[in-house]
């Protein structure tokens, strides 16, 4: 039950980080929460795909590390409209790894404890969204870097919610498929 939870506390952070800094990678902040409201839908369509054909751990995990690999890229891109391009490309995984996390957790318990370990898991999701504000607000009063070649980085979030992610892709990997199983 505790690595469900951590990976329901981690999706909502993760899910909820990458929204709420959508006005600190553009200027543009009512287009940017329009445009990571829109990419939802193709989310929720190809993680169901492929939680279908690939299975429930699979695509967890792959849709995990990729939104951690796009926060990564979002922020290590120089121009602020890439950057943009960028999270919208993470917030498709992130929200199709979160989306399955409704999906995946309540298979992996029997059918009498599936409804109680859901509202648990979905707890400690609030947990991790109450968590993702702050991050987002404290990383966003700091001060830019410049690497070696000049070129400057701002102190975004999303190296923070990429690493959270390889977390909870790594305690994923703890968790039983649930394709094919007979359900108890």
């Amino acid at each position: 039950m505790m690595q469900v939870c951590v990976v329901w506390l981690i999706g909502g952070f993760v899910y909820y980080g990458i929204t709420l800094s959508a006005g600190s990678i553009s200027k543009e902040i009512h287009l940017n929460m329009f445009l990571m409201g829109l990419v939802e839908i193709p989310a929720y369509v190809l993680s169901r795909y492929l939680a279908d054909t690939a299975g429930r751990k699979s695509s967890y995990i792959s849709l995990t590390l990729l939104a951690a690999f796009f926060c990564l890229v979002s922020w290590s891109y120089p121009r602020k409209g890439g950057r943009l391009l960028f999270a919208l490309v993470g917030k498709i995984f992130a929200s199709g790894a979160f989306s399955l996390v409704w999906m995946w957790s309540p298979e992996i318990f029997p059918t009498g404890a599936r409804s109680l370990t859901t509202a648990i898991g979905s707890q400690a999701a609030r947990v991790g969204s109450i968590l993702a504000p702050y991050v987002v607000v404290l990383m966003s009063e700091m001060e830019s870097t410049v690497d070696g070649s000049g070129v400057s980085h701002p102190p975004l979030p999303q190296p923070i919610f990429a690493a959270v992610g390889c977390i909870s892709a790594l305690v994923a990997c703890f968790l039983p498929e649930t394709v094919g199983v007979e359900m108890i």
